[in-house]
């Protein structure tokens, strides 16, 4: 019996994989109650080992100084675009990482930036995201001449107004990224909002799915108050795929789901797979201020870790997504196919997370142990 027929009768999935032979598989309810799921076992064997050969490096060099790298981005002849959060520029590099020169510089004119994140690039164009003046700047990807600002002001100087990500859409339109913060005592619950937006700053449409609110805690010390996400906090984390459908899921377990932009429910992959655990007390340690730490310590924390941290969608629709283990210092990441089928799987150390897969080629931040610069890390990939 395949895992495909499988996928489509969820109710009764729990009784064919136990009559196949197979281990059963635990699934929580509503999930089984969903239509179209493809459900594996969590220590499903990879069908094939990974190599990943490094080839490239990006990073300082004697003409350049990267602050905080933000994002990246790669042409099709390997040229790469790097956003440096802190210095307000695009740093950009020949394919074997030769620096060739930098775009924008902090500024509120044509072609400059309060902040410069989470560049993409589509249809020969580079799109840049400025959050702080809620806006795109766009340049040619080629001959990098700046073209034209996209707004993408929420309607509120709130932080709900502000956008947190996007993606360039078919027919001029972008999918645009914005948070809606609800706070009840020290917590905040964070929902993503999602609103696609034409060329000139209007929308479209809006509300195209519920995704799930996730958890953020505002941290008063004797000097600052700091609103952020905590080891342990679940939150919603979403990507556009090859066919533009939204692939979501909550970082509480691995449940993957495919939407369209119109907000129609396709399919979705589960993975039965035990969160490790919390360590309470090294999470403590890394507090300095003794406040912090009673606050955080007052609050009701799981005993576990999330599912996953992050994933992404390469240029041949498979998931890249990363793992948190048992091991703080160490992620595993696996490659699912588009039906959700493991392929690979490989460790790599938490520090070092990965930011783009295109042309068989995987682009990893990593964090040098002796300096702490950091720089952008280019790997061969090869399934054996």
């Amino acid at each position: 019996m395949s895992r495909s027929f499988l996928s489509l009768i969820p109710i009764f999935i729990m009784i064919l994989i136990s009559c196949s032979g197979a281990p059963d598989i635990d699934i929580p309810e509503e999930i089984a109650a969903m239509e179209n799921v493809a459900v594996f076992a969590g220590d499903e064997a990879p069908a094939h080992e990974i190599r990943l050969e490094r080839v490239a490096e990006f990073g300082d060099t004697d003409e350049m100084f990267i602050g905080r790298p933000s994002g990246i981005a790669a042409a099709d002849d390997g040229t790469l675009f790097m956003t440096d959060g802190s210095e307000a520029k695009v740093h950009v590099y020949s394919a074997d990482g030769g620096y060739l020169q930098s775009l924008g510089r902090r500024g509120e004119g044509p072609g400059e930036f309060n902040s410069a994140n989470r560049p993409r690039l589509h249809n020969g164009e580079l799109f840049v995201l400025d959050t702080q003046q809620q806006r795109l700047s766009v340049f040619d990807a080629s001959d990098f001449r700046f073209l034209r600002n996209i707004s993408l002001g929420g309607g509120g100087m709130d932080i709900s107004g502000f956008p947190v990500g996007f993606e360039p859409l078919s027919d001029n339109r972008i999918l645009a990224t914005y948070n809606s913060m609800v706070r009840d005592g020290d917590r905040f619950h964070r929902t993503p909002l999602l609103k696609i937006m034409d060329e000139r700053g209007e929308e479209l449409e809006s509300g195209i799915v519920d995704l799930t609110p996730g958890e953020m805690f505002m941290i008063q010390s004797e000097t600052s108050i700091q609103i952020m996400s905590l080891p342990f906090m679940r939150q919603s984390y979403h990507v556009i795929d090859g066919n533009e459908n939204l692939l979501w899921g909550y970082t509480g377990r691995i449940h993957l789901q495919f939407v369209t932009l119109e907000g129609e429910y396709l399919r979705s992959i589960y993975y039965s797979r035990p969160n490790p655990p919390l360590n309470r007390s090294a999470m403590l340690a890394n507090f300095e201020d003794e406040g912090v730490r009673e606050s955080v310590r007052a609050l009701d924390i799981p005993e576990t870790r999330p599912a996953f941290h992050t994933f992404l969608v390469d240029d041949e629709n498979r998931i890249w997504i990363t793992l948190y283990t048992e091991d703080e210092q160490e992620n595993e990441i696996w490659v699912l196919d588009e039906g959700g089928e493991k392929l690979a799987e490989f460790k790599k150390p938490a520090v070092n997370m990965l930011q783009l897969v295109k042309d068989r080629n995987a682009y990893f931040l990593e964090v040098e142990e002796e300096t702490g610069l950091q720089k952008i890390v280019k790997y061969e990939v090869e399934l054996i």
